[in-house]
């Protein structure tokens, strides 16, 4: 049994329009090839993959540039390397902090580890060309613990068993704690004070949201709460 769409009166079957206000029926049973598909096929385009040595000779070509510009007017004015070789040192370590991700992009660890060691090599370069001391009581302590803190991390993410609120709560700890040290080793390597200043603030801060996080994160109910206030 079927109704006009316009004025609801009941149809006689096979009835191709209402007698009341002459609407066209439309069965949809009845309909042919030609109601078929009356919209053009959605086709998705083809996923174009992008090798990865591509974008690493890309980037190749695109910091050579500026570091063979850098290099030829340090020459063509100075006879020899001077300025250029801050400007080379940097575009190499900026240059792998590129390329290591890309290559090593299922390898978060290894990635960490290389990436460090690049900083700390490019740090080693800066003090020994400007005759410094703070490369083993301040740039190596913090780069060291800041990789090995990115690799926890990481390897946490990976484990299905804690959740993202967890590891955020220990993120912040963290950070309070760092604070803390960076503080500590300015105060020891450059002399600055001889108590804390500062650190000790965003360290408390840190710390208070961790522990709200953390409960947070273990009171199920409370989770579900905020996922639907903010549409999480």
């Amino acid at each position: 049994m079927s109704y006009c769409v316009n004025c609801g009166v009941e149809l006689e079957k096979g009835a191709k329009k209402c007698p009341l206000c002459g609407t066209k029926v439309i069965n949809p049973r009845e309909m042919g090839d030609e109601h078929i598909h009356s919209y053009p096929v959605y086709s998705p385009a083809p996923k174009v993959k992008i090798k990865k040595s591509t974008v690493v000779s890309l980037i190749t070509l695109i910091l050579l540039l500026p570091d063979f510009l850098t290099t030829l007017c340090d020459y063509t004015i100075n006879r020899s390397i001077t300025w250029s070789a801050y400007v080379m040192a940097s575009l190499l370590c900026i240059y792998l902090m590129i390329v290591f991700p890309i290559l090593l992009s299922k390898h978060g660890v290894t990635c960490t580890v290389l990436i460090a060691a690049d900083i700390l090599g490019f740090l080693l370069f800066i003090e020994l060309k400007t005759k410094g001391t703070w490369f083993l009581t301040f740039a190596m302590p913090i780069v060291t613990v800041l990789a090995v803190f990115i690799a926890i991390i990481s390897l946490l993410k990976k484990e299905k068993k804690i959740s993202s609120l967890t590891v955020a709560a220990v993120s912040m700890i963290f950070l309070g704690l760092f604070c803390v040290l960076v503080e500590f080793l300015i105060n020891t390597t450059f002399k600055v004070r001889d108590t804390f200043a500062w650190s000790f603030y965003p360290a408390v801060t840190f710390i208070l949201l961790a522990v709200a996080t953390f409960l947070i994160g273990h009171n199920k109910a409370l989770c579900e709460k905020i996922e639907k206030k903010f549409f999480l």
